[in-house]
């Protein structure tokens, strides 16, 4: 019926072989000294900003602060078990145009300092009476928050804790919202109501680029839940998807 009675029926004899393991049954299994086979699932995880719900994604000092101190190395440890690829471009592991990353080395306070100097450079300043950063403008007063939404699944609210725990480090305040799968994506993925969105979308095939980052697909049924737009973009991936030849693919997405 679940994990923890399939692992009880393989560990006592009464099954051979198991399929689905979680990351961290798979650690268990393969430290009893079991074979464990894995296969890549073409799922992409990552934190999508919108900035029509949350304007501070705007500002470039704001998505390079966050982007810069995600601890990849701790996610991939502590949630994945190493049973994980790091991403830190658009295109995945399988997809033409994929480059390798460097393994992930875990957040330094280096990092949190120089996260921090970029907000300052952008006109952010630290409130040492709530710990969070601020700036003001002619409209007021706005505050570094923003809330991430996310389903309720052991793995995502795991990242969703070391996200917000990084986060804090360098004067973001941030909440998380859990909902189930059907109200994520019918109240707050397909309306696009969300200010951050934690989520884990099946990658399928090279054409799944089109329909993440295309401008046409910004709205619902569209998968270009970030709502990106760009039209340098837009033109690329139009003259990649009208043509056969790899090396024109190939060059195509790298730019």
């Amino acid at each position: 019926q679940d994990e923890e009675s399939a692992l009880k029926a393989l560990r006592a004899g009464k099954i051979e072989s198991m399929a689905s393991v979680s990351p961290e049954g798979a650690k268990a299994l393969a430290s009893e000294g079991r074979t464990v086979l894995s296969s890549p699932e073409q799922r992409l995880y990552g934190v999508f900003f919108n900035q029509t719900q949350a304007p501070i994604f705007a500002d470039k000092a704001v998505r390079t602060a966050l982007a810069t101190t995600v601890d990849r190395a701790r996610i991939m440890n502590e949630v994945f078990y190493s049973y994980a690829t790091p991403l830190e471009g658009p295109i995945p592991p399988g997809i033409l145009g994929y480059t390798p990353e460097a393994v992930p080395v875990a957040v330094t306070e280096e990092d949190i300092d120089a996260a921090r100097k970029a907000l300052e450079v952008g006109g952010w300043k630290f409130d040492t009476t709530r710990n969070v950063f601020t700036k003001k403008d002619k409209k007021g007063t706005t505050e570094l928050h923003f809330t991430i939404a996310t389903r309720i699944i052991p793995e995502l609210k795991a990242i969703a804790e070391i996200l917000k725990e990084s986060w804090a480090r360098v004067g973001v305040s941030v909440d998380v919202s859990y909902f189930d799968e059907g109200d994520l994506r019918e109240t707050i993925i397909r309306p696009r109501k969300y200010e951050a969105l934690l989520f884990g979308g099946v990658f399928p095939s090279e054409s799944a680029l089109y329909s993440f980052w295309h401008s046409s697909q910004r709205n619902d049924p569209g998968y270009n839940i970030t709502m990106y737009t760009n039209s340098t973009v837009d033109k690329i991936l139009e003259k990649v998807y009208s043509t056969t030849e790899q090396a024109t693919r190939e060059k195509g997405y790298k730019q």
